[in-house]
């Protein structure tokens, strides 16, 4: 099974005890001690300086904090830029109560006064890699450890070193660049290749260092060709590194490729400067690499003209993009293209500007209240359940009477072939310019399909009950941005949530801790990515949703999936039989199994 992240993992296995006559003479009742031998799995013997680092101790609401941090993170851009996406790294960004201990010469740490509770573990070391014994063992994030209070809790952690892959690139052009191993990850519910190996190519090739895990093996070239000869990464053959092998002959034949030239022009205001083309699959399940949309132009006669090679046959979506001065964001233009057999030319793209997406808030059905509301003659005459907007740009709510503060996070995520750009990802994150009225702008749109978010903080009972445009719902179809200003959104908000709390169980036994535990709405209400809900087990294999809207949802678990893989309809359909159907506000306490995840390229 493929191993996402490799260089931290989370651990939660006991091993028979090593020191029968541990004192907890300087423990207090409510810490204990965390004692891990690090082993090499292949010869049994122990492995010195591996660094072991534990976070925590950490709740399910810990755990949601961190998922909404690796969900937003872009693996793909920061495998491509060499910016470290490690989960270690994350979850050092994350939280920085961490304690660190290094592997002595006995394989052994031993760390004490540890408080009680759940805690990720991550272990390190150049060239090793943790093995997990059984797929039951892993969760999103790894392994967990629970920390029981004067009490020895005795890990035994076996590791492997890394793998290699080599072979020979066949029928390529002398001036294929580079060969990566790919594993899968998502964002906004699409998949996406990411590479985790890179080697060059040109001929031979060898990639090293490899964790355990499944891989695509990839080419770069226009098409790419993924081993043994598929330009559709659907039809690849993953390759398996269970850990320390050498694998030899995994050669790429790319002599069924096809491509054509794609050719036209481009309207865009005076003085624009040229970053380049994108080519995108209209399919929104396409397994592709960053690298495999980013293209540059051949040399053409005019400034205006585009003349892009290597384009493999397909339904795309080709945009052209400028920069308007050196300091202004990108801008875009887009057109949809049919690539079959022949070339494809007198393209044209129209460039268009940003623009700005207005809105308004509203809560149980009311309009914003003007003004601070923070005195107690205002709290008794403010209706409840109405919103007021502070001056410092933050909303208040009175709810019974009851004042809190609340930020409200209001962002338009791309829903077309651009979910694949990074520029797209990034479109009004938080909610911009807040005034009185409770009125919000989102600035600088650029064209195309979007979605609204809206993210509610300090508020768990609250949900977006709809999302209006021009009188017209578009919470679940989304907006269309042009180059013409938008009509302003409304977003209904309302505070009466539902409230399901259930039992999540493997093989009839209560789930460990940290098992990712997902509310989907129904499949005809999937496409709306805002509808799901995400939360993790606690010690006892316990879950809580809060602010759960009224209507029919369907539970699901899994112990280790890709970050965001829920939000896949074709992913998700792989587990519909073992889902949970809930019908809210009847359905309030239920059971639901863990799916145990054992291929992420499965069909």
């Amino acid at each position: 099974m493929m191993q996402r992240f490799h260089a931290c993992f989370v651990i939660g296995m006991a091993i028979i005890l090593v020191l029968a006559n541990t004192t907890f003479s300087q423990t207090s009742e409510t810490e204990g001690i965390l004692r891990g031998t690090l082993i090499d799995q292949k010869t049994s013997r122990p492995l010195s300086g591996v660094s072991v680092t534990i976070t925590g101790p950490l709740k399910p609401a810990d755990f949601e904090s961190l998922y909404r941090s690796l969900e937003t993170f872009d693996f793909a851009s920061a495998a491509l830029s060499g910016v470290d996406g490690t989960l270690s790294t994350i979850i050092a960004n994350w939280r920085k109560s961490a304690r660190e201990m290094v592997s002595d010469r006995n394989g052994t740490v031993v760390l004490r006064g540890v408080p009680a509770g759940d805690y990720l573990v991550c272990v390190s070391r150049k060239g090793y890699f943790e093995r997990f014994s059984s797929p039951a063992d892993r969760t999103v994030f790894g392994r967990i450890v629970h920390v029981i209070g004067r009490q020895t809790t005795d890990l035994r952690i076996p590791m492997v070193a890394g793998a290699s892959v080599g072979g020979r690139l066949r029928n390529f052009d002398s001036s294929s660049g580079e060969v990566s191993a790919h594993v899968i990850n998502y964002l906004y519910g699409i998949p996406i290749l990411v590479p985790q190996a890179t080697s060059k190519g040109g001929g031979d090739y060898k990639l090293e260092n490899l964790p355990p895990g499944e891989y695509l093996i990839g080419a770069t070239g226009f098409p790419h060709v993924y081993f043994p000869s598929a330009t559709d990464a659907h039809q690849a053959i993953p390759v398996v590194i269970q850990g320390g092998e050498s694998l030899s002959r995994i050669d790429i034949d790319a002599k069924a490729a096809r491509a054509v030239t794609i050719s036209g022009r481009f309207s865009a205001p005076s003085g624009a400067i040229d970053t380049g083309y994108r080519v995108i699959p209209k399919d929104p399940n396409a397994w592709v690499p960053f690298s495999a949309v980013t293209r540059r132009s051949d040399t053409v006669p005019n400034a205006d003209q585009f003349t892009i090679p290597g384009v493999g046959p397909g339904s795309y979506d080709f945009y052209a993009v400028k920069r308007p001065r050196a300091d202004a964001p990108l801008i875009y233009g887009h057109i949809p293209v049919e690539v079959n057999t022949a070339d494809l030319k007198n393209l044209f793209v129209q460039v268009q500007p940003r623009v700005a997406a207005p809105g308004v808030v509203t809560f149980n059905g009311n309009a914003v209240v003007r003004g601070n509301d923070s005195s107690s003659s205002s709290r008794a005459n403010a209706p409840t359940g109405t919103l007021q907007a502070a001056s410092d740009g933050t909303f208040k709510i009175s709810l019974d009477v009851v004042l809190a503060t609340t930020h409200i996070q209001v962002a338009l995520e791309p829903d077309d072939g651009a979910r694949r750009l990074p520029v797209y990802r990034n479109v009004g994150r938080g909610l911009q310019a807040a005034v009185a009225s409770g009125a919000f702008v989102i600035p600088e749109v650029p064209g195309g399909r979007f979605r609204a978010r809206v993210d509610i903080l300090e508020l768990p009972d609250a949900y977006v009950a709809d999302i209006r445009q021009g009188g017209v719902s578009v919470y679940d179809a989304g907006i269309t941005i042009t180059e013409r200003a938008p009509e302003s959104l409304e977003v209904q908000i309302n505070t009466d949530g539902n409230r399901i709390e259930g039992l999540a169980r493997i093989e009839g036994l209560p789930a460990p801790p940290g098992m990712l535990v997902v509310l989907a709405p129904p499949p005809s209400r999937r496409q709306n990515r805002a509808l799901y809900k995400v939360t993790f087990t606690g010690s006892d294999g316990r879950f809580v949703f809060r602010g759960v809207p009224p209507g029919e949802f369907k539970l699901f678990a899994w112990n280790a999936i890709p970050i965001g893989a829920y939000k896949n309809d074709v992913f998700l359909t792989r587990f519909e039989s073992s889902g949970k159907t809930v019908r809210v506000p009847q359905d309030t306490t239920v059971t639901v199994p863990v799916n145990i995840v054992q291929s992420y390229f499965a069909p």
